[in-house]
């Protein structure tokens, strides 16, 4: 792949790396020499942008939606997650990146299989579905999208 790489940067062409992952993971991912080799890397789905290995953009969940509106959601998921009665709980629920807030009503720390079993009981039980009506309906003046995820 690198020698590819070279050949096209030999040529002209820019080349760059596109990840969802931060950068520690992407470095750790291609290698720390690749990053300013690159003409742009973009980390964390474009949240931090970089031109020859320095920094020229930044942006995060947290500057867009301002301290105040991200405590409100924090408390509000904790509470929310405190009152749940599900079959199993497993901590970190909830897991703060640059570009989203993860909000895990089984935690993170499940195995794959409490994840599985968690998976099966929210298709009738609706845990997932019904949280993010309760968010909606609680932050709904903060500019916010909700999914459901793996």
């Amino acid at each position: 792949m690198l020698d590819t790489l070279d050949a096209l940067m030999a040529k002209g062409i820019d080349c760059g790396i596109v990840s969802g992952s931060d950068l520690v993971k992407v470095t750790e991912q291609v290698g720390a020499p690749l990053i300013p080799r690159c003409r742009y890397t973009f980390s964390e789905n474009g949240l931090l942008a970089l031109k020859e290995g320095v920094e020229f953009a930044r942006q995060s969940f947290k500057d867009k939606l301002g301290e105040a509106n991200l405590k409100k959601l924090i408390n509000f998921s904790l509470r929310h997650i405190a009152k749940l009665d599900i079959p199993v709980k497993r901590g970190t629920f909830l897991e703060y990146r640059n570009g989203m807030m993860n909000i895990s009503p089984v935690g993170r720390n499940c195995s794959k299989e409490e994840r599985n079993e968690f998976e099966d009981y929210d298709k009738t039980a609706n845990v997932r579905k019904d949280f993010i009506e309760a968010l909606k309906k609680e932050m709904a003046d903060v500019p916010l999208t909700y999914s459901v995820g793996g």
